[in-house]
């Protein structure tokens, strides 16, 4: 079984849902905000344009402008749901995303099952996971 999931948002609306929301205190919070929107701010543009997902039980291949690279679950560090879509860290290094807007508000619990199922322990919620309405479309 295989899902294709394909989407296409700009860099403003790649950097709104990949922006850290959390809500730590202390004295270190500050700094760790700044540090991740730091980190989104470049991210963003690379990751943002017409983008193909195909996620199967072998893993992942992302075709992008940039071209296609494909991924074997060993090769994924970690899955996070978080709250506008699920962002997936690759081995040694690298991050894609897929945005929660590209799957249907009433797939959605389906889909993070499955992938739940391919991933393993890799798959974490942050900040609450996906959120029922999703404010980032493309």
């Amino acid at each position: 079984m295989g899902i294709t999931v394909d989407f296409d948002l700009t860099p403003a609306q790649m950097q709104e849902a990949l922006r850290y929301v959390g809500t730590g205190k202390g004295l270190f919070a500050g700094w760790k905000r700044s540090l991740m929107d730091k980190a989104v701010t470049q991210l963003a543009p690379r990751l943002a344009g017409p983008t193909t997902v195909e996620l199967s039980e072998a893993g992942l291949r992302i075709t992008t402008a940039d071209g296609v690279q494909e991924l074997a679950w060993t090769e994924v560090a970690m899955l996070n749901e978080r709250r506008h879509g699920w962002a997936v860290q690759h081995r040694p290094r690298g991050v894609s995303f897929i945005p929660a807007s590209a799957i249907d508000p009433d797939e959605r619990a389906a889909f993070a099952r499955q992938l739940r199922t391919w991933a393993g322990s890799k798959y974490k919620v942050r900040e609450g996971g996906v959120a029922t309405t999703s404010g980032v479309t493309g």
